[in-house]
């Protein structure tokens, strides 16, 4: 059985078959997710927004251009919503009474344990790795820190970033350039190991 392009999916939901929607969501729910989390570090804020993408390309199916990928625009909608969260949670920071006070003696974790044996000398290299790479990251403008995560986790095209950021391939260059150099500069001491 042959599978249905987005864009034939398009058509069925355009012509009245809006259940044919939930096939385009299975489809990229996850990348969405995935995007949405790397902007935002946080899994709450990235489930509302990649739910906030789905309605909003729901509600406007109409006005997608088939001349671009259907992924393409959901990738737009997504980096608008997160842009604008990020700047409304720059403006309006929040605190959680949940999270725990470090040095306190009764800190939990809110992770899922590792099945996996490993020494606790190099799982905490690696923690300590991962924290500074997404410290890294997460220190860079934002629209250095989507093309970084376009290019890298999503693996796009620079055409495809451009569209998403509505930029020209060569700004996006110039962004993922000095991303690499910032980002080179924050983590040449781990290099050097």
């Amino acid at each position: 059985m042959m599978q249905l392009s987005d864009i034939q999916i398009i058509e069925k939901v355009i012509n009245g078959d809006k259940s044919a929607f939930n096939e385009l969501m299975d489809r990229h729910e996850k990348s969405i997710l995935n995007f949405t989390y790397r902007l935002l570090s946080s899994r709450t804020e990235a489930e509302d927004i990649t739910q906030e993408v789905f309605l909003r390309a729901y509600k406007n199916i109409e006005t997608f251009e088939s001349r671009a990928k259907f992924s393409t625009w959901l990738f737009k909608i997504a980096r608008n919503l997160c842009l604008n969260k990020l700047r409304h949670t720059f403006r309006f920071p929040t605190f959680s009474i949940d999270k725990p006070i470090r040095g306190s003696e009764h800190d939990f974790q809110r992770q899922v344990e590792n099945k996996k044996q490993v020494s606790p000398a190099s799982s905490l290299l690696k923690k300590e790795l991962q924290d500074t790479v997404k410290a890294a990251l997460g220190s860079l403008p934002k629209n250095q820190k989507a093309a970084v995560v376009l290019r890298r986790y999503e693996d796009m095209s620079y055409k495809e970033i451009s569209t998403v950021m509505g930029c020209s391939v060569s700004a996006v260059r110039s962004m993922l350039n000095r991303a690499k150099q910032t980002l080179k500069n924050r983590l040449k001491h781990y290099a050097q190991k």
